[in-house]
């Protein structure tokens, strides 16, 4: 089994879960040690969590390989100084030049091989400001950067508020990282997992059924039914962050989706686009929008385009329930062929889509490559992620995380750190990312 010893993070989750006060203290105090220069070190100060996790005190720096069920080794010397490790590492990690505690003990460990690059990368993670990292890259992924920049229109949507869009957006994000943490922390339950992370701010209106009374400031992990909401994409602050300020945009979140989990590109829309008729009082939005985008300089592109946005017709732009004129939940189908499914299939709404989202070799592939581009854009001067990353470690990063027949979640992120991509020589950097 590829990384065997991250089930590691079985016991982490169960500590992170059941010590809330412990981690609420320990994740101030780190804060504070990162922010002000002060230690950052590969030990007990930076891994609460040590002793749960005995079989990563074996790494002694000496170059460890590490086996899988094959018998293949996927382990090679690195070029890097171990300086440029840690400054990869940190940047990566904790979004910050390393501390000068941090780079010497990363020297002291004589990181020789990619695979001790990585079992360097798994003891990081246990420092809880590594949670940034998962957060960072989520917001990058999804480009939740829109969610806080819009401006719903208060006629519209008079119950939305800043508060209200920073609550929602920090409960997505805390979703994705109690899901890249828990058990069984795999890419089916980040995006199947009918379950949201809330708090006392969370409006209870957002979520059909409500939410339970009671609740504090710290997030409580709730179930939500399971017919309407699964995993990261129907996250309000998600599934709505596309959307513009007056009404929710089926194509819209069909780009996301074919940018952020298939990697794929949308053409521009044609020059003088003719402006749209106002609905009709008779009509559903998805009628309207269908009849609208039917002209001959349109139905190229969204006939192919739009399915894949039309499956989150039942959340309004703002990422609420969306109930028709009867308080029914409305058409939410949708029909997907090639590339993603040939011969092609009817889904009927969100679930149904993420379920088959999440063992797409195709959005594997996007994921794994998604993560690598953020992960080795970070430490490139001035430069974006890039733009296609090298198949070769995608296929790397998917070989070493795949544990059984999923994804494991923090095993992408320790593989990525492994690949020739991370590791390559000659790049010269001193800026953090943003």
């Amino acid at each position: 089994m590829a990384y065997a010893q991250l089930g590691m993070h079985e016991t982490m989750a169960s500590d992170r879960m059941n010590s809330r006060l412990t981690r609420f203290v320990a994740v101030f105090v780190l804060f504070g040690s990162a922010c002000s220069g002060e230690v950052l070190v590969i030990g007990e100060v930076m891994r609460p969590d040590a002793a749960l996790t005995p079989q990563l005190d074996a790494l002694d720096g000496r170059g460890v390989q590490q086996e899988r069920d094959d018998g293949a080794v996927d382990s090679w010397l690195i070029e890097l100084p171990a300086e440029e490790v840690a400054r990869r590492l940190s940047l990566f990690i904790f979004n910050v030049e390393p501390t000068s505690a941090l780079t010497e003990e990363v020297v002291k460990w004589k990181p020789r091989t990619n695979e001790d690059v990585g079992a360097l990368t798994q003891r990081l993670l246990h420092d809880q400001l590594s949670a940034g990292a998962v957060r960072r890259f989520y917001t990058w992924w999804l480009k939740l950067d829109r969610w806080e920049a819009r401006t719903a229109n208060s006629k519209v949507y008079p119950d939305m508020t800043p508060e209200i869009r920073q609550t929602l957006l920090a409960d997505a994000l805390t979703f994705a990282v109690e899901t890249t943490w828990g058990r069984p922390g795999t890419f089916a339950v980040l995006m199947t997992a009918p379950v949201a992370y809330v708090t006392g701010a969370t409006p209870d209106s957002w979520f059909l059924g409500g939410l339970p009374l009671g609740r504090s400031y710290m997030p409580q992990r709730v179930q939500v039914p399971s017919s309407i909401y699964a995993g990261l994409l129907t996250q309000p602050a998600v599934v709505s962050a596309a959307d513009n300020s007056e009404e929710r945009s089926i194509t819209r979140r069909a780009i996301t989706i074919l940018e952020s989990l298939l990697c794929g590109s949308a053409p521009p829309p044609p020059p003088n686009v003719p402006a749209l008729r106002q609905p009709r009082e008779d009509e559903t939005f998805r009628q309207w929008w269908e009849d609208v985008t039917r002209s001959q300089s349109c139905v190229s592109c969204h006939r192919d385009l739009d399915p894949l946005g039309l499956v989150f017709e039942n959340f309004n732009g703002v990422g609420a329930l969306n109930l028709d004129r009867n308080s029914q939940l409305g058409d939410a189908s949708t029909v997907l062929g090639p590339p993603l499914f040939d011969p092609p299939r009817t889904l009927s709404r969100a679930p149904a889509f993420a379920a088959a989202l999440s063992v797409s070799p195709m959005v594997w592939n996007c994921f794994a490559g998604s993560w690598l581009a953020y992960a080795t854009g970070l430490y490139k001067s001035g430069a974006q992620a890039l733009a296609s990353p090298d198949q070769g470690d995608v296929e790397y990063v998917l070989k070493q995380a795949t544990i059984g027949s999923d994804l494991n979640l923090l095993a992408v992120i320790r593989a990525v750190t492994e690949t020739r991509s991370f590791l390559r020589p000659n790049v010269v950097s001193n800026t953090p990312a943003q």
